[in-house]
């Protein structure tokens, strides 16, 4: 398919879940075995297992190669937008390159890099605000990312400012969806 193979779909999201559950070397060895074999670099599937890798890889302190491979996926995702991903949510390929270059700002965080986590942070924010609903949880997610950038960086009024406004936002949002108490 489109996605790439079910099987290499299906191995993305159990890598996914892996990672979400803390069980990081496992989903990096299954990440690394998918894009081991040989395929069609530029499938949604493989795309999202590349960025997938490098937030793996981060998250074990591997810095050098985390950062190759978030260059890797993200350059990937810039030079084929819009791919049509059948059965995926809608903007897909935007919603994994907001999560990726949040991901990456978290990462250069860690690693002591403010400069290099507020250019990630802008630019997952730059893209969420160009291209998502400022109430969505990846829009929301990478203005979490540039108010820590921000502070890191000695902006702390920014940053301040920065969550304040995210959290009436998600608020409002909350009280149409739901109603108020």
């Amino acid at each position: 398919g489109e996605f790439g193979s079910e099987r290499e779909a299906a191995l993305v999201g159990r890598a996914r879940a892996l990672l979400d559950s803390g069980r990081v070397r496992e989903a990096r060895d299954q990440l690394q075995s998918l894009l081991a074999t040989v395929g069609d670099e530029f499938t949604p599937a493989r795309m999202s297992a590349r960025v997938h890798l490098a937030a793996a890889l981060a998250a074990m302190g591997a810095d050098a190669e985390a950062r190759q491979e978030f260059d890797r996926g993200l350059n990937l995702l810039a030079a084929h937008p819009g791919q049509t991903c059948p059965g995926c949510m809608r903007d897909w390929d935007v919603r994994l390159q907001v999560w990726a270059w949040a991901r990456q700002a978290a990462f250069e965080h860690g690693s002591g890099d403010a400069q290099a986590a507020l250019r990630a942070a802008e630019r997952a924010t730059a893209i969420a605000r160009e291209r998502l609903d400022p109430t969505d949880p990846d829009a929301l997610m990478a203005l979490t990312q540039l108010s820590l950038a921000y502070a890191e960086n000695g902006r702390a009024k920014e940053s301040r400012t920065l969550l304040e406004s995210a959290y009436a936002e998600r608020r409002r949002d909350s009280e149409r969806v739901i109603g108020r108490r």
